[in-house]
């Protein structure tokens, strides 16, 4: 029993290490969201003028301030400056529709919003994903404190991390940041949260 429990913990570390990396691609510049699992249904409608309106299921808050989307992009802007161990909340516009959900992984990786190229630097990567795959990282209509442990989550810290790898997320103040969040459920949807620390 112990040796499938391993298994799977790392299985599923794997699969959040993965798609920490392609998640992250994901927040290069120009809006276009190919990261993680949510390429393939991010966008949905019927199509007008040979391009498709997309419907967005996942809104989220950082330290209660609830993003809002860019119209040009789909990407979610948080407005005020957070703490650097802010508190994240997600939500979902129509449940039933979206589904059961069965995977929530989130990826955190510094961003330049000066750099029209937006190279990916793959030396500030934060994964944070279910130490059980049968189990939920994060739970919708939740408020998670990165400044403490959560239950059930592995946080996979990047090299050059600072703060202590206790489970808690302390960012850099005074910085920007892009956050995946990718919500599996019978669709998948990644939303990309751009924010700045104190």
């Amino acid at each position: 029993m112990r040796s499938s429990q391993s298994r799977a913990l790392l299985v599923t570390l794997g699969i959040g290490f993965l798609v920490s990396i392609t998640a992250a691609i994901g927040c290069s510049y120009g809006g276009y969201v190919t990261s993680g699992l949510g390429v393939a249904k991010r966008a949905s409608g019927e199509p007008s003028g040979g391009t498709y309106k997309a419907k967005y299921y996942v809104d989220v808050m950082l330290d209660g301030n609830e993003g809002s989307r860019e119209k040009a992009t789909g990407d979610i802007r948080i407005a005020s400056a957070v703490n650097t161990s802010p508190r994240f909340k997600f939500a979902l516009r129509d449940p039933d529709e979206f589904g059961k959900i069965t995977s929530v992984i989130l990826n955190i990786h510094l961003y330049h919003p000066e750099r029209k190229d937006q190279p990916f630097d793959a030396s500030y990567v934060l994964a944070l994903a279910s130490q059980d795959a049968a189990k939920l990282a994060f739970k919708p209509d939740v408020t998670y404190d990165f400044s403490t442990p959560i239950e059930g989550v592995k946080v996979i810290y990047p090299a050059s991390y600072k703060g202590n790898q206790d489970g808690t997320v302390k960012l850099p103040g005074g910085s920007h940041f892009c956050m995946t969040v990718t919500v599996q459920a019978s669709r998948v949807e990644t939303a990309r949260v751009m924010f700045e620390t104190k």
